[in-house]
């Protein structure tokens, strides 16, 4: 079997399927194991099978001491990490799950599972702008992975609620925060211009605000394609 963590490794698009553990290179073993490598091999199978059953307290006893064995190649490691990171995210302890796609995407840094569910526990503990980063990188892997297209919609309209609920009423407030503000409060100021802009009786506005030259300093000066733009 193949892991998807190796075809990400090898540039390989692939979809996205967070109810469902990721395979790893080897599916079957005994209990009986006698080395170290078939030892790991058997913790990260039957991890994977507890988390299939949904005990997931046991999948992660499994999976924690598959993970700390020496003999588990980088490839395995990365897996059993994302299936660690499926567990945790469905006990709702999303900062643990953050953290174990991170150890994943250290491995695999073009990992579409791993990011996927990290921008699901981001999106669950309110850090909307770092899960927009994330399934954005999961599109630009796999434009067509439509549970990350249906989650970065989903995001890109709460990033516009909470610029419209926020102190950004008026062009020069947002354009003050693009200057001044904080990453995620410069990602709120961008919201809330584009909602403006939407309104051509605002026009002026956005003029006498200098909201067109506050938005092109952002734009990186080596930028080629508009695809390039990780904003909302």
């Amino acid at each position: 079997v193949v892991s998807q963590a190796t075809m990400a490794s090898n540039g390989v698009a692939v979809a996205a399927s967070p109810n469902a553990p990721d395979a790893t290179t080897q599916e079957s073993c005994s209990p009986d194991a006698k080395t170290p490598a078939a030892t790991a091999a058997y913790l990260k199978v039957t991890g994977n099978e507890k988390l299939r059953a949904g005990s997931l307290d046991e999948a992660l006893q499994f999976y924690d001491q598959a993970v700390a064995c020496k003999d588990l190649n980088d490839e395995d490691r990365a897996a059993v990490q994302c299936n660690r990171a499926l567990a945790l995210l469905r006990l709702q302890r999303y900062d643990d799950c953050i953290a174990a796609c991170g150890a994943a995407l250290a491995l695999q840094p073009r990992y579409v599972k791993a990011l996927y569910r990290r921008a699901q526990a981001r999106e669950a503990n309110a850090q909307l702008s770092e899960a927009f980063r994330d399934v954005h990188d999961v599109l630009r892997i796999d434009a067509r992975n439509k549970e990350a297209q249906a989650l970065a919609a989903r995001l890109q309209r709460a990033i516009e609620r909470r610029a419209a609920s926020t102190d950004l009423s008026t062009p020069s407030l947002a354009v003050e925060a693009l200057g001044s503000g904080s990453e995620d409060e410069q990602i709120r100021a961008v919201a809330k211009l584009s909602r403006i802009a939407e309104d051509k009786s605002r026009a002026v506005e956005l003029m006498h605000a200098r909201a067109i030259g506050a938005l092109t300093r952002l734009v990186p000066a080596n930028l080629k394609s508009a695809t390039e733009l990780r904003m909302p």
